[in-house]
């Protein structure tokens, strides 16, 4: 909860609209899942020593750089706009 409460509150700090304060709480959500699937892992044999293997880095670095890139339509859109994107009605 701490970490979704500060990254929507460095939102806000880059703007005031609604779009910043999304972007901030879609970051905040983000790493809060990370460190829960991190607690659950952990206490399981398979997942532990799933998460060591290298080859698992190169996908896990594409989903993380997918999801930050997927955020920046958040970061650059107002509240109205990312609706009418998501709408079809925007062009």
């Amino acid at each position: 909860l701490a970490a979704v409460a500060t990254f929507a509150l460095c939102g806000l700090w880059h703007g005031e609209g609604l779009n910043f304060l999304l972007w901030g709480l879609y970051h905040g959500v983000l790493l809060a899942l990370h460190q829960w699937f991190l607690r659950l892992t952990k206490r399981r044999p398979f997942w532990r020593t799933l998460r060591r293997q290298r080859w698992l880095a190169l996908p896990e670095t594409a989903l993380t750089f997918a999801l930050v890139c997927g955020s920046w339509y958040l970061f650059a859109f107002s509240a109205s706009d990312l609706l009418a994107i998501i709408q079809g009605k925007l062009q």
